[in-house]
């Protein structure tokens, strides 16, 4: 793996943007508990996450941000649908000042998703290649979401509870092979981005990873749970902003 562009873009990380823009993780659980009680404790994250290999791209934040969006959508509603990690890449990079194949960073997908909101798949296609163009559509899809958090217990009662926790973590030699594998990156900086959800690290380098792309929990997983320098940010959906259909068929080019 150690061709592959850095993802996340960690010496940019705002955490006190992230910080700012939050919702304690109490006040999240207890929405989630009060709103959507009935959700499958037991779904299995295969058939609810789009799993694309990012390539060259440097798109770890936008594939794992769409994916906390897939699982959101299906808490709300049931249903399941495709999330633009196209979107949740370049958006989240016009927010953090970045261009080109550089990554973006975990408070700029955050705006993404409670500021900007995301697209469907459809409307803004993955081609595996960076896309240039600037957009300024802003999307009817968001999601509530939590305080960055080092917090262990935190993570797993998210966990717990069905919510998705995305992952910002440096590149270390120490962390198990399923985590991101004996990678550097450039002059020892830079990060990736992944997501956890229902004993799953769901990675973005394609089905032929590990076990169709994703992980099974392991003691490198609860390494990364407590690295001091790692950042995670709870989602949760909301009803109010998981519209239906038809306002985003006005969306797209």
């Amino acid at each position: 793996m150690s061709e592959r562009t850095l993802g996340y873009a960690i010496e940019l990380e705002n955490k006190d943007s992230l910080l700012l823009n939050g919702i304690k993780p109490r006040t999240l659980f207890k929405s989630f508990q009060d709103n959507f009680p009935a959700w499958n404790p037991k779904a299995d994250p295969s058939p609810l996450v789009n799993i694309v290999d990012q390539g060259q791209v440097g798109s770890c934040q936008g594939q794992s941000l769409a994916k906390c969006f897939q699982i959101c959508f299906y808490l709300a509603t049931g249903r399941v649908l495709n999330f633009s990690a196209m979107c949740g890449y370049i958006i989240a990079q016009q927010y953090d000042g970045i261009r080109g194949d550089q990554g973006s960073t975990l408070s700029g997908g955050q705006k993404v998703a409670t500021v900007h909101g995301m697209c469907l798949e459809k409307f803004w296609p993955y081609t595996g290649q960076y896309d240039r163009r600037i957009k300024t559509d802003r999307f009817p899809f968001m999601l509530k979401s939590a305080q960055p958090t080092n917090d262990p217990d935190e993570i797993r009662e998210a966990l717990a509870l069905g919510l998705p926790v995305q992952t910002g973590v440096a590149w270390n030699r120490q962390l198990d092979q399923e985590v991101v594998t004996a990678y550097d990156g450039r002059n020892n900086q830079g990060g990736h981005s992944t997501l956890l959800w229902q004993g799953k690290n769901i990675n973005s380098w394609g089905t032929s990873w590990c076990q169709d792309g994703m992980s099974d929990w392991s003691s490198a997983l609860d390494d990364i749970v407590t690295w001091p320098g790692n950042t995670f940010v709870i989602y949760a959906p909301d009803e109010m902003s998981m519209p239906e259909l038809t306002p985003i068929q006005t969306y797209g080019e």
